[in-house]
C-alpha cells in the first residue's frame, strides 16, 4: 500500500525502513515502521516528528549561514 506523506522530509518507506531527506530510520518490523509512518509523516502531526524539527533546525541554520555570507559580499 502506497503512503502519501504530508512531512515535506520523507521520501519513501520500504521493508522495516522509512527513508527522510536527512536519514532512514530502521525500525523491528514492518509493522511498526508503519506504526510510525502513519503516526507522524502521514499525519499533520509530522511538525512533533524529532526527525522533522532536525530537519528544520538544519536548514534554518544553513539558511542564516548564507544570509550571513551574501551580507559579507555587499559590504565587500
Amino acid at each position: 500500500m502506497a503512503i502519501v506523506a504530508i512531512c515535506p522530509y520523507f521520501k519513501k518507506s520500504e521493508g522495516k525502513r522509512a527513508f527522510c531527506e536527512i536519514c532512514t530510520l530502521n525500525f523491528k518490523d514492518a509493522k511498526m515502521r508503519n506504526d510510525f509512518v502513519s503516526l507522524y509523516c502521514a499525519s499533520f502531526d509530522y511538525k512533533n516528528c524529532t526527525v522533522c524539527k532536525a530537519s528544520d533546525a538544519y536548514y534554518n541554520r544553513k539558511d542564516k549561514v548564507s544570509e550571513n555570507e551574501n551580507e559579507c559580499e555587499e559590504i565587500i
